[in-house]
């Protein structure tokens, strides 16, 4: 049922490649083993591939042989006889805004939007380091709407994506996920209860869009955009 939801969206292929270096600095020889530990980590991902080369110039332009790590974005249509034509996006790891290499290659490969699940999926959209989400609620049962909807918010993130070197966490979370939805504020049970009682149609409240904001320290930040919307 998701794959018919998300058909015709394609995330992206990710290319890790760290170039070489020689040098014996402390924090650079750090930095090379926890890009091994995540590479071992992550090596059962099929739409992920670590490299490191001696010489990276000619891999990737404006990569330096110093130690440079850089996430390179694939078309998933790639030709591999042609992969340089395929490259979407070209992000570096900079040691000075980013806290923590894992951090960054979590943040890298985390697709493009998620299927909310408790047990595989919360654990790495709600990292304590992760401060801005997009929740798309829906009604998995109104599949038509819904799958156009769904679509929608995909490529709104992949566009958002592209265009920002920051860390947001785009979610889908279905009408079952009681608990999300009592945190967000979406009452979607009394309208229901409104018309058993009274009866008459009801103005539809799903799907609803919550971007939240946790950067502020007081407080996290909500704003909605509603089923009218």
């Amino acid at each position: 049922h998701l794959e018919w939801l998300l058909s015709n969206t394609r995330d992206f292929f990710i290319v890790f490649v760290q170039c070489g270096s020689n040098s014996e600095e402390l924090a650079v020889v750090k930095e090379e083993e926890e890009y091994q530990q995540a590479a071992q980590v992550m090596v059962a991902k099929r739409n992920v591939l670590f490299l490191q080369s001696p010489e990276c110039t000619n891999v990737i332009s404006n990569l330096e042989n110093n130690g440079t790590i850089a996430a390179v974005l694939l078309d998933p249509r790639t030709d591999w006889n042609r992969w340089r034509d395929s490259i979407v996006q070209t992000t570096f790891y900079d040691n000075n805004t980013n806290d923590y290499l894992e951090q960054w290659i979590v943040q890298m490969t985390t697709p493009t939007i998620l299927w909310y699940d408790y047990k595989s999926v919360a654990p790495i959209a709600f990292e304590k380091w992760r401060k801005i989400h997009a929740v798309l609620c829906v009604d998995v049962d109104d599949s038509t709407s819904t799958k156009v909807v769904i679509q929608q918010f995909y490529k709104a993130c992949r566009h958002f994506r592209l265009l920002q070197n920051q860390d947001f966490v785009c979610l889908i979370v279905p009408q079952t996920e009681r608990l999300i939805f009592n945190t967000l504020g979406i009452d979607i049970w009394s309208p229901l209860d409104f018309q058993a009682t009274h009866g008459g149609p009801i103005l539809p409240v799903l799907p609803t869009l919550v971007i939240t904001d946790a950067r502020y320290r007081t407080s996290t930040r909500r704003y909605y955009l509603d089923a009218a919307d």
